[in-house]
């Protein structure tokens, strides 16, 4: 059996509601859906040997009332009565429904499950849906060519009732944070330990797929980042040295976090928000960590329990990026426990590196323990890794003629990923985020530090999408340029002094042909369109992203898995992607090309541009000199004849 697993982080959204709890309460009911936080097309199981499994996270330190799992379904049309759904929590059987003979003007399904109290015990609320499809009267046409879908849609969720006046821990408070999420901070901003703690801040919710909005001034907020002054003339508490506080909320008025401008908040970070058992906490630190080369699948996710396989089981590992900063995969070592096999037929062992076969290998017929070694690419992947473990049960006469008796198969969390270091710098937007180090040097403009809520959208979204932790970056502003041999983050408008980019916007009209000459783009420089590109000095590369207008620039959506160096964008992600580095010495463009500006001439090119006329007056100089020094030789020898 199959099954796709997706985590998912608590999301909630406020409505006015108070039910289970006392009048003096204040409270309301929270719903977490699955497209809160991003999964925006649900999840779907495809066919009967899958099962579909995510993970809602359960406030911690809260009063909970009313807890129910709502499933909002999309059923395929067409499959018979038998079929059905089955529904588990935490592990446990919950409900079972027929999903069978509906018309398409009736295949939209939902179901409410109440949750207890020992339902909501753990950390974790684990839901799991299995569907069984029948197709067909003959149950061998249903094992081989029977197929149909379950698409959980995206506002499926949990909903409960809770009083917020209740909350006594930090990691509750965040927990309970809406949709939309108001952050108060001072403006115009000081200096760089606010600009971080405001980017710490940004990149957590933004993770935790909220919007932030960003108030000033005596706005009401969720979140307020400040001094003791600050706080005082808001009439706040100060902190008086501390980092972090939770002020408790009470009847019309609600809780409110307070957090240090000038000191360090590493527990903010995931995961040690879940940490946050109290109301509040002194200042935080962290260092870069050093990478390690084995990496045990147990830190992945492995665990002890073997999964059932009737057809084939697999495990799904995301390679966390922090993990393999400045590292790649070099192998896989694989400890598992299979079942026997068929005579003739032996379980076949398949091995995925970013959607891409590695390895397919015939297992002992005799099945138990085994070790098996998978050689992986070692080039510069993208930022993001998965890898793919996969075993398949074969049989040469069919499921029906040879049925195959359900088994398990296991494998084990001594299982680990040997890695290999890397020092040359990527030149591939996808890569980039790899092989930048710990305290990577990000270059801002002037005015960054004094107007800091306008860049903090795009560095949130490098510092989740690049694995970046926000108090280890080295800003920068000013006239600082990057050091020899760093690898860097450029966020300015002009490419920095000494580098090269794949496209220049100071040479009027744009024009972009492909390898086989046809162009396909011929435009002026592209107002209201973002850029994000590798520049390069010999060895030396840095990702430059430049603004598409007078505001920083857009959330870099798209860019970190574009396996090119050059990326046009707009406001809603990745437009289109050039690789320069190929296409510079295949195009045959008009102007030799991929990239060229028609209506830019350097020097060089003005010098060419008239060459056969310089050509001519330098022959005509020649000439000339030439016939004047004939000249003057004449007159000579005339004066010493006549002599």
């Amino acid at each position: 059996m199959r099954k796709s697993v997706i985590f998912v982080n608590f999301l909630a959204v406020f409505c006015a509601s108070a039910h289970g709890f006392s009048s003096s309460s204040y409270a309301q009911t929270l719903t977490s859906s699955l497209y809160q936080q991003g999964l925006t097309d649900g999840v779907t199981v495809l066919n009967g040997t899958d099962a579909a499994s995510f993970y809602i996270r359960v406030p911690a330190d809260t009063p909970i009332a009313g807890a129910r799992l709502r499933l909002h379904m999309a059923i395929s049309p067409g499959l018979l009565k038998p079929s059905v759904l089955q529904v588990f929590v935490n592990g446990q059987p919950r409900d079972q429904l027929s999903i069978g003979d509906v018309d398409e003007s009736a295949a939209e399904r939902t179901v409410t499950i109440p949750l207890s109290a020992r339902d909501l015990a753990a950390h974790y609320l684990a839901v799991r849906v299995s569907p069984v499809f029948v197709t067909s009267a003959n149950p061998c046409e249903n094992a081989n060519v029977g197929r149909g879908y379950v698409h959980v849609l995206a506002d499926s969720g949990v909903s409960f009732d809770t009083a917020l006046d209740g909350l006594k821990s930090a990691r509750g408070f965040l927990d309970m944070l809406g949709g939309t999420v108001r952050v108060w901070a001072p403006t115009p901003g000081r200096d760089a330990a606010q600009f971080q703690a405001m980017l710490a801040v940004a990149t957590y919710l933004q993770a935790q797929g909220r919007d932030v909005t960003w108030v000033d001034g005596a706005g009401a907020a969720d979140i307020y980042i400040g001094r003791d002054e600050d706080f005082t003339a808001l009439n706040l508490p100060p902190l008086k040295g501390g980092a972090l506080r939770l002020l408790r909320g009470g009847p019309g008025v609600a809780p409110r976090l307070l957090l240090s401008a000038s000191a360090r908040n590493m527990l903010l970070l995931r995961p040690w928000t879940d940490l946050l058992a109290a109301d509040s906490y002194a200042a935080s630190t962290g260092l870069p960590g050093t990478a390690r080369t084995i990496i045990p699948l147990g830190s992945l996710g492995v665990t002890d329990s073997p999964l059932p396989i009737s057809s084939n089981a697999e495990w799904t590992l995301s390679l966390p990026v922090d993990a393999m900063r400045r590292q790649v995969s070099s192998s896989l070592h694989l400890n598992m426990i299979v079942p026997p096999s068929l005579p003739g037929n032996p379980l076949l062992l398949h091995v995925f590196q970013n959607g891409s076969l590695r390895a397919v290998k015939a297992l002992p017929e005799a099945g138990g323990a085994l070790t098996e070694n998978v050689p992986l690419v070692e080039s510069q992947a993208a930022t993001a890794e998965t890898l793919r473990v996969q075993v398949v049960r074969q049989t040469s006469l069919g499921e029906c003629a040879a049925p195959l008796a359900p088994s398990y198969v296991q494998l084990l969390p001594s299982s680990f990923l040997q890695a290999r270091g890397i020092t040359t710098p990527s030149g591939t937007l996808d890569g980039f985020g790899r092989t930048l180090p710990d305290q990577a040097a990000v270059y801002l403009s002037d005015d960054a530090f004094r107007m800091p809520a306008r860049w903090m959208s795009v560095l949130a979204g490098l510092a989740n999408g690049l694995g970046l932790n926000p108090y280890l970056l080295s800003l920068r502003t000013g006239a600082a340029v990057p050091e020899d041999g760093q690898s860097f983050i450029w966020l300015r408008d002009d490419v920095p002094a000494g580098f090269s980019s794949p496209v220049r916007f100071d040479r009027g009209r744009i024009r972009v042909a492909e390898s086989n000459g046809r162009v396909i783009l011929d435009a002026p420089p592209l107002p209201g369109i973002e850029l994000a590109a590798i520049v390069r000095r010999g060895n030396q590369r840095g990702l430059w992203l430049k603004s598409g207008g007078d505001d920083a620039p857009f959330r870099p959506l798209g860019f970190s898995a574009v396996a090119a160096d050059l990326a046009f964008m707009d406001a809603q992600g990745q437009v289109s992607a050039l690789d320069t580095r190929t296409a510079d010495a295949a195009a045959t463009g008009p102007d030799g090309a991929a990239v060229s500006y028609p209506d830019y001439q350097s020097w060089l090119d003005r010098l060419n541009s008239v060459r056969l006329w310089l050509f001519g007056a330098a022959w005509l100089v020649v000439t000339v000199v030439f016939l004047s020094i004939m000249r003057r030789l004449y007159a000579r020898r005339s004066s010493k004849h006549d002599s």
